[in-house]
């Protein structure tokens, strides 16, 4: 039963990724197009300077930015884990210690890639569900199409209904000049910058490298976000309120990704929060309790100090078992698996 409720949530999974991705695509290949706005004009020339720029080109083009979206978090994230994962920890908290460090750290970074892949699939498909939308024409709209319209249509005040005489650029380009809010590219810097700085502020060890070095890795992707975001009003590519609108999709996105996918990025078990987990049973029959027992007077039996096993008295010498011959129990191990990141990953 709850091996066909693992797959029924998986193909579940699935096919809403799968479907949110196809419908991404149609956006992205323009197959589903926002219409041909409106003009403001007096009659003799068009009255809306803000789309009235000239087209300069991307300084972030497609590839740089797929390049640091898509490429870049993949190798920090795997050379994070790769210290991370460096020592054999805990069996019930961090996974099996027999496992190599290359397993390990590939597992995480398996884990968390394809967390942040799903997380930008859906912030795009939002993002692009608002483009087509809003139907909001870039600053360079005019120089683009080059409207062609008849100064009887022009006399009325608005121009709905014109022809792009434009013919050196593809319809694809055209298409894409209607897309102007929000923006794309604010919107994916944004998502990158927030879901590093979380990972990063998670995973990153602040005893071995420093604050510094930690400070110093979120500046540069914040500083990246910015500096993307800001280069496509400069480019005459979005409207101020375009990458406004865009960085703030992007960051809702980059938290409830870092929070709700990868919740929180496997924060460990504190040491007091292990200790409280107390197994009791004999003969290979183990539980799993929350606190230490009381005894007859309400006063909590709390396990000496300095001791890992052995026997545990109370004030009426009633004996424990031992701690270390009840961890090595098959049914505590398989109880104890399902803590912290041991059952994240038994889920891949």
């Amino acid at each position: 039963m709850i091996q066909c409720q693992y797959y029924i949530k998986w193909i579940a999974n699935a096919l809403l990724f799968l479907a949110a991705a196809a419908l991404l695509a149609l956006f992205l290949l323009n197959v589903i197009n926002p219409t041909i706005p409106a003009l403001r004009c007096d009659g003799t020339k068009l009255l809306d300077p803000s789309i009235s720029h000239k087209f300069r080109g991307d300084t972030i083009t497609v590839s740089k930015l797929l390049f640091v979206t898509l490429l870049l978090p993949l190798v920090q994230i795997f050379i994070i884990e790769w210290f991370y994962n460096r020592d054999k920890r805990n069996l019930y908290i961090y996974g099996p210690p027999e496992s190599s460090r290359w397993r390990r750290t590939l597992i995480h970074t398996s884990r968390w890639y394809r967390d942040y892949f799903f997380g930008i699939v859906f912030m795009l498909f939002l993002n692009d569900v608002a483009k087509t939308s809003v139907n909001s024409p870039r600053p360079h709209w005019i120089d683009s199409c080059k409207p062609n319209f008849t100064a009887e249509a022009c006399n009325l005040g608005w121009v709905d209904e014109y022809n792009c005489s434009n013919t050196e650029i593809s319809n694809w380009k055209l298409a894409d000049a209607r897309k102007s809010f929000p923006s794309g590219h604010s919107a994916l810097g944004f998502f990158t910058a927030i879901f590093m700085t979380m990972y990063q502020h998670r995973r990153i060890r602040k005893q071995s490298l420093g604050p510094v070095v930690l400070v110093w890795l979120h500046t540069m992707w914040v500083g990246w976000a910015i500096f993307c975001a800001l280069s496509r009003v400069a480019d005459n590519r979005h409207h101020p309120i375009d990458i406004g609108f865009g960085g703030f999709i992007g960051a809702i996105g980059g938290i409830f990704t870092s929070t709700i996918l990868c919740g929180g990025f496997g924060k460990p078990m504190k040491a007091a929060g292990y200790q409280n987990k107390v197994v009791s049973g004999m003969n290979g029959s183990a539980t799993i309790v929350d606190g230490f027992p009381s005894n007859g007077n309400g006063a909590t039996v709390t396990l000496p100090p300095g001791t890992n096993g052995g026997v545990r008295h109370n004030n009426h010498d009633n004996k424990r078992p031992s701690l270390r011959r009840l961890l090595s129990t098959q049914s505590t191990m398989t109880q104890m698996s399902e803590i912290a990141e041991d059952r994240e990953l038994d889920s891949l």
